[in-house]
């Protein structure tokens, strides 16, 4: 049986900027546990989640979104603009949010090693 490379679960850091037309079923605290009991059961299948800016969140928001992914194992994380933006987000905050993922991940476990590449942040078990 073939198996993925990844699981990647979209989520949103604030729940209510994503509508529940666009995904009726979305939850944040499920989401977050699927993505965590996924890697329990699948240690060596990558979990992702990707966080798209611009929606009206704030840096806080954008922090304690990271954390959660940190806190239930999520490994890869990209982030980018959603569009059209309510929040307009430099390049230099984006540099800072991907320095704080970086941090966040390193100090989660010994065992994780974290690297930045071209836009993308990932932390993987050693």
């Amino acid at each position: 049986m073939a198996v993925a490379e990844f699981l990647h679960q979209p989520l949103s850091p604030v729940a209510n900027y994503c509508p529940k037309q666009a995904r009726p079923g979305a939850n944040y605290k499920h989401s977050l546990e699927l993505l965590k009991q996924f890697k329990a059961r699948y240690p060596k299948v990558s979990t992702k989640s990707g966080l798209m800016v611009g929606l009206g969140e704030t840096d806080e928001e954008i922090l304690e979104f990271m954390r959660n992914l940190c806190v239930h194992n999520v490994e890869i994380l990209t982030i980018a603009y959603h569009l059209p933006m309510s929040r307009y987000v430099p390049p230099e905050t984006l540099t800072i949010y991907e320095t704080d993922a970086y941090k966040m991940w390193s100090s989660a476990s010994p065992d994780i090693k974290a690297r930045q590449s071209h836009g993308r942040f990932m932390a993987t078990s050693n």
